[in-house]
């Protein structure tokens, strides 16, 4: 078969897009966009300073991070936001922190010279800030494609995708289902939902009588400011013979350890057991808040509390347990 000049100039373009599809995030160009580096941050916003006067820091260093500009329109203080956007391992915990110090959180109480030391962290965040570099990101990661142009193999959650919105791939490949992206701004809630609704689905075919979920605070569970307490009851049956369970039916199910466990378990005669998972996802977001309380430590002006850590964990990862009984 023969092909004209622009029938060939149209398949090799198609060729390079999905050849592109290979990095992690996935930008739909907004009505009227073109092409570009528009989530680049703005180094003119420095203006080639890489420090500012101590008796201006705080406020320069305001400017300038109101100045930074996604085309995500996340706030920074999203922290699943900013993992999700794949951003180097040095501007995430970079922004979390900026953001805490600039609403005055984990103040030290009684804090000689305020003025001065918290001007001093505000010249060390901001000199970190100026030498951030996100054009490699960028270019590495970020594929730009108007909406007219997106292969058929792409595909989004219903009512996406959203002209002007980043999304990213999906963690796993997923046979016979193409690329699937999802929003960054709910990357890892959408996950969550997605294995949590797979995990209720696989202990229901494993027998389970009662299923329940809810948040972890401290050492208690408890169900959290939303309430977040999930029961299922299920009349008793009998169990399912170990060779009539699709495994491959579940597609999280190779991901997750504990329920590997529960799954053997069970056919061993498990009657009941309790357990947790979270929104995290291959640890993207425990090294993150790790690196944050390391930067953190490194300013004078800020003490977090001791439990800063789990506090974080439960607000960003959402710890939950889960009870299990089965008949």
């Amino acid at each position: 078969m023969f092909r004209t000049k622009h029938q060939k100039a149209g398949v090799n373009a198609q060729a390079a897009l999905n050849q592109s599809l290979s990095k992690p995030l996935l930008y739909v160009l907004a009505h009227g966009e073109a092409s570009g580096d528009p989530g680049q941050i703005n180094q003119a916003v420095f203006k080639g300073q890489t420090d500012v006067s101590i008796a201006r820091g705080e406020l320069e260093l305001r400017k300038a991070i109101q100045s930074l500009a996604f085309i995500t329109e996340t706030s920074i203080n999203s922290l699943p936001t900013l993992t999700a956007l794949s951003l180097p391992g040095a501007a995430i915990p970079l922004f979390w922190t900026i953001h805490t110090f600039l609403q005055h959180q984990y103040e030290k109480p009684g804090l000689d010279n305020r003025i001065n030391r918290r001007n001093h962290d505000a010249r060390l965040l901001f000199k970190q800030l100026a030498q951030l570099d996100l054009s490699p990101w960028y270019a590495q990661s970020v594929t730009q494609v108007a909406p007219d142009n997106l292969p058929a193999e792409v595909h989004f959650p219903p009512e996406h995708p959203i002209p002007g919105q980043m999304y990213r791939h999906y963690p796993y490949n997923i046979k016979d289902k193409g690329h699937l992206y999802y929003p960054v701004n709910n990357y890892f809630s959408m996950l969550f939902e997605e294995r949590e609704q797979e995990l209720i689905t696989l202990l229901s075919d494993l027998g389970a009588t009662q299923i329940i979920i809810e948040s972890v605070s401290g050492d208690e569970t408890v169900a959290d400011k939303e309430g977040y307490r999930k029961v299922f009851e299920y009349a008793p049956r009998p169990l399912t013979a170990p060779n009539a369970i699709n495994v491959q039916g579940y597609h999280w199910l190779a991901y997750e350890p504990t329920w590997q466990s529960v799954l053997n378990e069970r056919f061993r005669g498990l009657t009941s057991i309790e357990f947790t998972f979270d929104m995290d996802v291959m640890g993207l977001l425990r090294t993150q808040i790790q690196s944050i309380d390391q930067l953190m430590s490194e300013l004078d002006s800020m003490v977090p509390p001791a439990d800063y850590k789990e506090v974080i964990y439960q607000q960003v990862i959402k710890v939950r347990r889960v009870h299990v009984q089965f008949g």
